[in-house]
């Protein structure tokens, strides 16, 4: 008893003069999450609280090895894995866009319709028959990135029937159309112009025309795009 006494007496100096070590808070990291409208919430609130919020640290679910990239203040340290720009299907998983492309690609040498390899969803534009192009979506910042995402198909975001070639395919040919309506004799009130004439003129009408459209229409699918049109 004495000497655990004397034990006791001598550590209690010790233990009142010692200055606590401030702990570091370590971050939430999260490792698990393949669907874009939860990892949106994760970048919105990381924006919002910094810190406070957890990190993403999220491995491509097809090759099972890259890590996605995000931003840096959400991106957790990757311990030199291989990383891979990110992607997301319509159906809203995501995925790394080189791994996605060479997975589309093999349905395609094996004839077989692309489909997300989490839930299934065809990626194909129903009406053509032609693939959902694979975009790659980067940005530096948060809501940057959140921007560029569109509203996955489930959450109300729509897979246009067409591509956007076949789109302009048919844009110019409707365009050509009318401009044969308008020099066609039929629709003439005075004398024809002479053919050559009348195809210079018409050649000279269809580019402008088309080019004009084209601007148009580059715009206005930028804009559905950027909100909630998957091409």
């Amino acid at each position: 008893m004495d000497q655990e006494k004397s034990l006791a007496e001598n550590a209690e100096p010790a233990q009142k003069g010692a200055v606590a070590k401030e702990v570091e808070p370590v971050e939430e990291v999260i490792t698990e999450c393949d669907y874009w409208p939860q990892v949106f919430c994760h970048l919105e609130n990381r924006h919002a609280n910094r810190e406070k919020a957890p990190r993403l640290e999220l491995t491509c679910t097809i090759c099972l090895s890259s890590v996605l990239k995000f931003p840096d203040p959400i991106m957790s340290n990757y311990d030199n894995r291989p990383v891979e720009e990110l992607t997301v299907a319509p159906c809203g998983h995501i995925f790394g866009v080189s791994c996605l492309r060479s997975w589309t690609d093999a349905k395609f040498v094996s004839r077989e319709i692309p489909a997300c390899p989490t839930c299934r969803f065809p990626l194909l534009h129903q009406a053509c028959g032609h693939f959902i192009r694979v975009r790659e979506f980067s940005s530096d910042e948060l809501l940057g990135l959140a921007r560029k995402v569109p509203i996955p198909a489930p959450q109300g975001g729509r897979v246009h029937p067409y591509c956007s070639g076949c789109r302009r395919e048919m844009l110019e040919n409707s365009v050509w159309g009318t401009l044969q309506l308008i020099f066609d004799r039929s629709h003439q009130t005075r004398e024809p112009l002479n053919p050559s004439h009348r195809d210079d003129v018409q050649a000279f009408l269809a580019h402008q025309f088309t080019t004009m459209a084209q601007h148009t229409y580059d715009s206005l699918r930028s804009q559905d795009t950027e909100e909630n049109e998957w091409e």
